[in-house]
């Protein structure tokens, strides 16, 4: 069997070639395994923080929870204010020697 050289050049460098592209696309294929893991990873990590979150019904819930609170300390507000000016009046009259 006799092979030249120059058919020994051209098996050589299509080996090359070939294993240069095969570790070209096994490279990226690795680096966007890598990526895909790490943007796993964030979603997960995000969807975890979500269920923490209230939903929309109970964002509304709170909202109604809130205002009654509010309504509550008016209320509270305004008795207090009517106690405040009877123990004006009623600390006027001590003073004053409870002639009245």
């Amino acid at each position: 069997m006799n092979v030249d050289l120059e058919t020994i050049r051209t098996v050589m460098t299509i080996i090359a070639v070939g294993i240069t592209i095969y570790l070209a696309f096994t490279s990226r294929s690795k680096k966007n395994s890598e990526q895909l893991t790490d943007h796993d990873e964030r979603i997960l990590k995000l969807e975890l923080e979500l269920n923490h979150l209230p939903t929309k019904e109970g964002q509304h819930e709170m909202k109604v929870a809130i205002t009654q609170l509010a309504g509550d300390v008016k209320q509270i507000s305004e008795k207090l204010d009517i106690t405040r000016k009877t123990v004006i009046r009623m600390e006027e009259a001590m003073m004053s020697g409870g002639s009245k």
